[in-house]
C-alpha cells in the first residue's frame, strides 16, 4: 500500500532538496521528481539539486487531498461505494456493545454491503424520526 506524504514534517519557509523533501515527507525521491516534472509541484530546476520551497510542498499536498465526506444522520459511510450513502429500505438497527455504546447498523441502498457508524446515545431520538430502527443487545448477554 502506498504511502500518504506527511506534510506536517515540512517546514513552510525552508528550502528542500529532492532528496531532503522525500526524507521529511517519507516518500521515495522518485515520488517528489515525479511531482516535479509531471504534476506541477513548483521547484527551481535551472541547476542542480533542485530547490523547492516548504510553502509550495505544503501547498501542492493540501491541494491533493480529498475532502472527508459528512455522512447525515440517516446515511453511514458505505466502504463498497466510498461515499455516504442512506441506509437501505429506510432500516437499520442499533446494536448495544458491552460496554453500552450503541453503533449504527444498516445495509447500503446502492451496493447492499453492509454499513456501520457509531453513534451518540442522545442522538438515538433523532435517528428514530428518519429511519426505522430495531434494538439489539449485544451477543453473549
Amino acid at each position: 500500500m502506498a504511502r500518504k506524504a506527511n506534510r506536517r514534517a515540512v517546514r513552510k519557509h525552508k528550502p528542500y532538496t529532492v532528496d531532503k523533501a522525500a526524507a521529511a515527507l517519507g516518500v521515495c525521491r522518485a515520488t517528489v521528481r515525479n511531482w516535479v516534472t509531471r504534476q506541477g509541484l513548483p521547484a527551481f530546476r535551472k541547476k542542480r539539486p533542485w530547490i523547492l520551497n516548504g510553502e509550495d510542498i505544503i501547498a501542492f499536498l493540501e491541494a491533493r487531498e480529498t475532502p472527508t465526506a459528512k455522512c447525515a444522520l440517516n446515511e453511514c459511510y458505505c466502504f463498497r461505494c466510498k461515499a455516504p450513502r442512506a441506509a437501505a429500505f429506510g432500516e437499520a438497527e442499533i446494536l448495544f456493545t458491552k460496554t453500552g455504546r450503541p453503533n449504527l447498523r444498516a445495509l447500503c441502498a446502492v451496493c447492499g454491503a453492509l454499513m456501520r457508524k457509531r453513534v451518540s446515545p442522545s442522538r438515538i431520538g433523532e435517528i428514530e424520526a428518519v429511519l426505522k430502527i430495531v434494538f439489539r443487545k449485544p451477543a453473549g448477554t
